[in-house]
């Protein structure tokens, strides 16, 4: 009887190893590469971090070079945000987690200085975050890569 009940625990935790890889992939916390909706090129490499339940994202690394080698600056942004390097500028705050997508937060467009709402849901594996900026019903998805 004992090594029955030892052999069935050994099956299940065995069956249950592949969801553990899932299980850590089902947050955005992470390194995302995002991509240029245009050109389809790799664009910057950004951080998601958590604080107290919420998220945000800060730009790591833009991959994408300028001609004469001088920093991208926020031109288009607004207030104390305007004339910052892009490369450490925060463009997602306040995302709170309902369900199995983050709601309730905003995000910079830093092309164009404006801020919207925001939403992001993992796809099933977690290797692909969509991130959808919004006014009312309008609004545009992009879908980040996870960096490994």
């Amino acid at each position: 009887m004992y090594f029955r009940c030892t052999k069935w625990a050994l099956v299940a935790a065995i069956a249950l190893l592949p969801n553990l890889g899932w299980a850590q992939q089902s947050t955005p916390v992470g390194q995302w590469k995002t991509v240029d909706d245009k050109s389809g090129e790799a664009k910057s490499i950004l951080a998601i971090t958590e604080e107290k339940g919420t998220l945000s994202a800060t730009i790591k690394k833009i991959l994408v070079g300028k001609s004469d080698g001088s920093p991208h600056i926020c031109d288009q942004c607004q207030g104390d945000l305007k004339g910052t390097p892009m490369e450490g500028l925060r463009i997602i705050w306040d995302m709170k987690r309902e369900g199995d997508a983050w709601n309730g937060g905003s995000i910079l467009d830093p092309e164009n200085g404006k801020v919207y709402n925001a939403t992001m849901k993992l796809n099933g594996d977690g290797s692909q975050l969509e991130v959808r900026g919004y006014v009312a019903i309008f609004g545009r998805s992009q879908f980040w890569h996870r960096v490994k």
